[in-house]
């Protein structure tokens, strides 16, 4: 953090336990947690104003994305959503994954969530994206709200496969005209574009085990 206010560097952050390798921690560790880095952004209160300019509520699943978590259950995803919301300082919003998570949040502190997509590939329909555009009511909703919230996005990682899956193709170019569109619909206020840049020797290892290697030449890049 210090580092980061003498660069002139103001942070987006997410606390996380679990990848597709470490397990996510059950709710009694995650509120213990939760109180010490409250005690800790009250205790360096000057340091976080300097560097903080965001925190996702992270915590739940891989990588605090929201998913395939497995000793966090469910029925504390409310209390996570809003502890988190409470602890950050004020002034500083908070973000969610999913539109699930965000309808958690209790009425008095939502207008200070926003949100983060963290699968932009330029298709406002996909399945991951943060509320698809076929659900119109709830997208239209979605919409509205995060127009005066502070809401972050990226792309997946440029050796990823669509969806996931091994028939799926590299995601390593994506349509710049569509990327750009789902930003300014999601009126984001900061957008990572280095998950898709793919280098040369790059690997996934996908969920069955095997693992493939992509590009013999230097590929596109993104929007």
């Amino acid at each position: 953090m210090n580092f980061f206010r003498k660069s002139n560097i103001r942070i987006l952050l997410r606390f996380a336990y679990s990848t597709e390798d470490v397990d996510d921690a059950p709710y009694k560790t995650v509120a213990e947690h939760l109180i010490q880095i409250q005690n800790w952004f009250e205790e360096k209160r000057e340091l976080i104003d300097a560097v903080l300019y965001c925190l996702q509520t992270g915590i739940i699943g891989y990588c605090g994305e929201g998913h395939s978590y497995h000793n966090l259950k469910r029925r504390y995803f409310k209390k996570i959503i809003n502890k988190a919301a409470k602890i950050a300082p004020k002034g500083i919003y908070t973000q969610v994954r999913t539109y699930k998570m965000l309808k958690l949040a209790n009425k008095d502190i939502k207008k200070f969530i926003g949100i983060h997509d963290d699968y932009i590939v330029g298709d406002m329909n996909h399945k991951w994206s943060f509320i698809p555009l076929h659900k119109r009511k709830k997208f239209k909703k979605v919409i509205e709200h995060i127009k005066e919230t502070v809401n972050d996005g990226e792309m997946p990682w440029g050796y990823a496969l669509m969806d996931d899956k091994e028939s799926g193709a590299p995601i390593n170019s994506l349509n710049g005209k569509n990327v750009l569109t789902q930003l300014f619909k999601y009126s984001l206020t900061s957008f990572s574009l280095e998950h898709n840049y793919c280098e040369k020797g790059e690997k996934t290892v996908l969920k069955n085990g095997k693992t493939i290697f992509f590009h013999s030449k230097k590929p596109k890049r993104s929007a």
